[in-house]
């Protein structure tokens, strides 16, 4: 995998460089963990400092086309930089606040999963308790029934 980077354009204003490249030789698309790497080498900076964009690999070709965004400072990606874009880029971070966040959203189901058992038992109960009140309606009224009998 040879990467080479075809222009190289400085936006001072955003504080970045942004970066149009193309990996010859790539028998499968690469990770944006290696592009990210490998262009941060040719570009004399950090991968932490540097967001690839996009990458474009044609059917039946070995050439894949991308752009990448190489900024000054890790402070100025982190404040221009969209975060579906950052997600992206750096997996490795986000994943950990996702599983926190998983772990508090099973939390919170499972508390749920508890308040529907104990609303379905005070029901199972409250239908025992209704079914006892009727059982022993039940027992009274054969019981004032024979009392008839035996009057009449």
């Amino acid at each position: 995998m040879k990467v080479e980077i075809k222009t190289s354009e400085k936006n001072p204003m955003l504080e970045r460089t942004e970066i149009e490249f193309t990996v010859e030789n790539a028998e499968k698309t690469p990770s944006r963990k290696e592009l990210r790497e490998k262009i941060a080498s040719l570009a004399n900076s950090k991968p932490e400092n540097l967001i690839i964009d996009s990458i474009s690999h044609n059917f039946g070709t070995m050439q894949v086309l991308g752009k990448a965004r190489v900024y000054e400072s890790r402070e100025a990606l982190e404040r221009i930089e969209l975060p579906k874009q950052k997600r992206k880029n750096f997996p490795e971070k986000f994943q950990k606040k996702e599983e926190k966040a998983a772990e508090a959203e099973a939390g919170k189901e499972a508390a749920g999963a508890k308040k529907e058992e104990k609303k379905e038992k005070e029901k199972s109960q409250d239908k025992k308790e209704a079914g006892k009140e009727t059982g022993s309606e039940k027992k009274e009224e054969k019981a004032s029934e024979e009392k008839k009998e035996e009057k009449k």
